[in-house]
């Protein structure tokens, strides 16, 4: 894993972060070949955010160095000015690798987000039964066509609120499985949830199936709860 602070952690010395990078991006493109996006995927973005925020820093910071009057283009009508203090090596070395990472990151960001993209229109989201209102908790059903097992999770959804931003998670919880049959059906999967627990007497309750089969924990059930989130939202929004 590479750790948050990986580039103003230790020496600051391009070949050595390089290095670094080089050796955390090359397990990423192992995890990506086999299909397993997360927790890589999240990794990414929460680098690249932190590798973009560095960079704008930088250069407040730079902008707030003193400047001296070089030249005036009377042309353009403007004076331009030359920085009174001059980089040091350390912000130097910091700029490489900055200039360096960056791009890396995005293509596999971008090679993620394909990933992801492939998942989710490989998945079919539809509710089992009746909605009742409250959808802020209920089960998931996860299916991998053609097979009869069905893994079911209870999931619950809370608003979160950072200070700057509010956005929904959801969490899940790992139940039971069932096979399916011409008995056993996703509607009475349902009713049997509905015994298990007494606490939701009309859960509501979201099948998710594949046309393919992916990595459960590493790609399916992420993708697929976030699938789930995203249409409650949308169903609530309409």
């Amino acid at each position: 894993m590479l750790t948050f602070n990986w580039i103003t952690e230790n020496h600051i010395d391009f070949e050595y972060k390089k290095y670094l990078l080089l050796a955390y991006l090359q397990k990423v493109a192992e995890r990506f070949g086999e299909v397993k996006l997360f927790p890589h995927y999240s990794e990414l973005k929460k680098h690249q955010e932190n590798l973009l925020y560095l960079r704008q820093k930088k250069k407040e910071m730079a902008r707030s160095f003193p400047k001296n009057l070089k030249a005036i283009d009377l042309e353009q009508a403007q004076m331009i000015y030359e920085k009174a203090i001059t980089d040091s090596d350390l912000m130097a070395e910091l700029e490489t690798i900055l200039d360096y990472s960056i791009p890396k990151f995005d293509h596999y960001i971008k090679e993620g987000c394909g990933i992801y993209e492939l998942v989710r229109e490989n998945m079919n989201i539809y509710p089992v039964g009746l909605l009742p209102l409250y959808k802020k908790e209920g089960y998931i059903i996860l299916r991998s066509l053609p097979k009869k097992q069905a893994l079911v999770y209870q999931y619950s959804l809370k608003i979160v609120n950072d200070g700057e931003h509010e956005f929904q998670t959801i969490n899940t919880q790992y139940l039971t499985n069932y096979t399916i049959s011409i008995s056993n059906t996703l509607e009475a999967i349902k009713i049997n949830l509905i015994k298990y627990n007494r606490e939701l007497p009309n859960p509501a309750t979201y099948a998710v199936e594949s046309e393919v089969e992916f990595p459960l924990y590493e790609t399916f059930l992420p993708v697929a709860k976030k699938a789930v989130a995203n249409y409650i939202y949308i169903s609530e929004s309409q």
